[in-house]
């Protein structure tokens, strides 16, 4: 091929086109991102009944000066600090003191304080622990939770009267296994009249989400979605929770069947548990998210029955940044269901058409499973190289990050995106678009099947990104002779294919930045995975892309990643 045929190759419409919806939709990933970024704090000056992150950190930079563990003299001087504190509310706080638990041989002191209801059926207990960890100021563990509960209980304090009660539970020990918590839950009277309970804990650099929830919780979710202003939740992070094994003190309070949730962010910061979880490292933005939607949310509670506060399962998660969508979990099934038969339509008609040839899709689907196998494998291979090589002192000490994990998680991501496009390369070569497109929308259906069986609340990850592919790349290929006949040239075509491609970017991309803030390399293979499915939806829209001299641009997007990877393995081994 001569020069100029090649450059006519390389800059036909089709291929200007793919590439200026690829960087449109790296436009999107970004905006994906930049939806967690927390909410500017209100003034000091904001109205007395609203929450002003301002006036809670005034508390903080009190609570946070120094370590105050349990039964130290530190935390004598936070306990006084809190207790005058609410009794400048108005209030009345009390102590629950405990001899069985003797902590540096101090007792065990909660803090409570309770505004009573006119006409209460239960009572909503808000919940944050004022110990800190041994070497921690706890600016953030659980500095920042402790100091949003004292605003919002002053915010509330003024709103009212309310419909139930509410109590301040300020618990101690949580660091020495929630002995606070549970202390309180066996044996204070006013445990009898809890009816839910909300507990706060850390909070910094993201917005806030529901970390913590109880079983049957459709009615917490539809009561919270109905409350908040900035609803940020996803059901698939219930899964990933219980299955870490997080502790916090909502968990005595599960356990004794009361319904509740746990406000915190997702972000396991490097510096949680060590003498760096200061002021510096707290952010006062994240403070103001999770006051306004406690606020909001007790608020709410404390005007509406609480007596019947279990329903099945809701499905939930946000759609881009408070767009939140929730629907009940009965309707997991029939929506599989109905996205199968979209996809059973699909591929008659490629049949009827001719355009599929059952062997081949079979045979592009099996090798997307062994590749999906074999990224995974591979990238969970390379970081356990990496774990073993590197320094022990670039680890956190209760935290999955490492310093610089960032870097390393592009590079496995860039990896698996590089893998992937050669395998849809590779196929491109060998067969026909249309094989590659229904194989790739056969490994999205089983994967679909799988979530949908046993993990039907995290099944919307699949569900609504292969519904809209199906749908858009079908009318696609249904409107492509009449499009062809009216010459109205590719530009529909590439609307439909970036329609849909749009909810998988909108749902999966937010989901793998969550993954790496709460799990850091601990789940890379995982994101990897996402990764290798995420790429194979852009296929319709890279497909030109896919050919000709361009796949060398794969090769050594491949080769850099892995002499990146190599080059630090080698610095960290020979030089750090």
């Amino acid at each position: 091929m001569s020069t100029t045929n090649r450059i006519s190759y390389l800059y036909n419409e089709k291929v200007a086109l793919s590439g200026i919806i690829f960087f449109f939709t790296l436009i999107l990933f970004i905006l994906s991102l930049i939806q967690f970024s927390p909410p500017n704090p209100s003034p000091e000056d904001a109205p007395k009944d609203e929450f002003s992150a301002r006036r809670a950190w005034k508390h903080l930079e009190f609570i946070a000066k120094d370590p105050h563990p349990s039964g130290s003299k530190r935390q004598q001087e936070v306990y006084e600090y809190l207790i005058e504190t609410l009794t400048s509310f108005g209030l009345k706080p009390e102590t629950q003191s405990s001899s069985e638990h003797m902590l540096n041989n101090a007792l065990l002191k909660n803090i409570l304080a309770r505004i009573n209801g006119e006409n209460p059926d239960g009572a909503i207990i808000l919940i944050a622990h004022y110990d800190s960890a041994t070497h921690a100021p706890g600016a953030t563990d659980d500095g920042s939770g402790v100091v949003s509960l004292l605003e919002v209980t002053r915010a509330l304090q003024i709103s009212g009267p309310y419909k139930n009660d509410i109590i301040l539970l300020l618990t101690d020990a949580e660091e020495d296994g929630l002995i606070g918590a549970s202390t309180f839950v066996k044996k204070h009277p006013w445990f009898k009249d809890v009816a839910f309970a909300i507990n706060l804990e850390m909070a910094t650099t993201t917005p806030v989400f529901i970390m913590g929830i109880s079983p049957d919780n459709g009615w917490i979710i539809k009561q919270y979605a109905r409350s908040t202003t900035r609803p940020f939740a996803s059901s698939i992070l219930y899964d990933v929770h219980s299955y870490l094994g997080y502790g916090d003190d909502l968990m005595p309070f599960l356990g004794a069947n009361i319904p509740g949730i746990g406000l915190s962010t997702v972000h396991v910061f490097p510096e949680y548990h060590t003498k760096d979880d200061k002021l510096a490292n707290a952010d006062i933005r994240s403070i103001q998210h999770l006051g306004e939607q406690t606020l909001a949310f007790a608020k709410h509670l404390a005007q509406i029955e609480l007596a019947d506060t279990k329903e099945k399962n809701r499905v939930n998660f946000n759609l881009w940044g408070p767009v939140f969508i929730h629907y009940p979990q009965s309707l997991v099934i029939p929506m599989t269901l109905i996205t199968t038969l979209l996809l059973l339509a699909f591929l008659i008609y490629g049949f009827i058409k001719r355009k599929l040839r059952f062997r081949f899709v079979v045979f592009c689907a099996l090798l997307f499973f062994l590749g999906l196998f074999f990224i995974s494998l591979l990238i969970s291979r390379l970081s356990e190289m990496m774990t073993l090589i590197i320094p022990g002192e670039n680890f956190a000490s209760y935290s999955p990050h490492i310093k610089n994990d960032q870097f390393f998680i592009f590079v496995f991501v860039l990896l698996a995106i590089s893998l992937t496009l050669s395998l849809l390369a590779y196929f491109m070569k060998r067969t026909d678009y249309e094989n590659i497109l229904a194989a790739v929308m056969a490994v999205w259906l089983i994967c679909l099947w799988i979530s949908s069986i046993i993990l039907p609340d995290s099944s919307h990850i699949f569900t609504w990104p292969l519904l809209f592919f199906i749908v858009f790349v079908f009318l696609d290929e249904l409107l492509h002779d009449y499009v062809k006949k009216r010459n109205m040239g590719p530009y529909v075509s590439y609307i439909l294919r970036l329609a849909a491609v749009l909810p998988s970017l909108l749902l999966i991309v937010p989901l793998l930045y969550l993954f790496y803030l709460g799990t850091a390399l601990e789940f890379v293979s995982l994101i990897c995975a996402f990764t290798f499915l995420l790429t194979l939806l852009y296929l319709p829209l890279i497909k030109e892309m896919l050919s000709g001299k361009i796949r060398r641009i794969l090769f050594v997007a491949i080769s850099l990643t892995v002499l990146y990877f190599a080059g630090n393995m080698i610095y960290f081994y020979y030089f750090a």
